[in-house]
């Protein structure tokens, strides 16, 4: 489980984190839904070392040139996934070579994108619901489904209702996953602070979405890989 960096005008930093489930209709936020459909039956066909790349953009129509020259910096990665896109509409993105899948938040700040190699198949799982910022996107690699969660979390200072709300529907998805029998990978901006209990000489104290956050990787025996 991963928590990136956000970018800067002309610099888009790359990261990772750690995940969910098949399920319901579009809600009223604005999305895109390309590659939905039937899981990947094929899948198996991507021979290439699988690699994911992420970040916080605070922005990206203003990066996209910046977007495009880290994809071929670090060689092409198989996935990316960004957080607070800002964007207003969908499809704003196109990426050459990639499925791109989005979720655009009404009103301003937010959204999130995925955006998956062709030859990997991806099809889109969930894409959460009118408040919760969550981007599920499944692909085959070799024998192995793996499911791709993007996630941007609820702010420190938001309502406790609001918090738990985003968790659990995190958490379900995770649930979905594991009862499909998918690996799960997160990639997220989680908004929280984990401590030093978990990174040694963290300054920063556990805030409580890093409490809810580690509450969820436990229970789900999640691994956090990066922060």
């Amino acid at each position: 489980t991963m928590v990136p960096n956000r970018l800067e005008p002309e610099e888009l930093s790359p990261e990772t984190m750690e995940p969910g489930r098949e399920r319901k209709p579009p809600s009223k936020m604005n999305k895109t839904r390309r590659g939905r459909g039937k899981h990947n039956q094929k899948g198996g066909n991507y021979d290439g070392k699988f690699s994911i790349w992420g970040s916080n953009s605070n922005g990206l129509k203003a990066k996209l040139n910046s977007l495009k020259a880290n994809i071929e910096y670090y060689k092409k990665p198989s996935c990316i996934t960004i957080q607070e896109t800002k964007l207003r509409q969908t499809s704003t993105v196109q990426i050459k070579g990639y499925k791109v899948f989005e979720k655009v938040r009404a009103g301003y700040g937010g959204g999130i994108l995925t955006a998956v190699i062709d030859e990997l198949e991806p099809v889109l799982i969930s894409d959460g619901d009118d408040e919760n910022e969550v981007l599920v996107v499944q692909i085959k690699v070799g024998k192995e489904n793996i499911r791709i969660f993007n996630c941007y979390g609820p702010q420190e200072d938001e309502e406790k209702t609001r918090k738990n709300s985003f968790w659990t529907t995190l958490e379900k998805e995770v649930i979905c996953a594991k009862d499909q029998d998918c690996y799960i990978l997160i990639q997220m901006d989680a908004n929280a602070k984990v401590g030093k209990e978990i990174i040694k000489d963290d300054p920063n104290k556990q805030s409580k979405n890093g409490k809810l956050l580690m509450e969820v990787l436990s229970r789900q025996n999640l691994h956090l890989l990066n922060s």
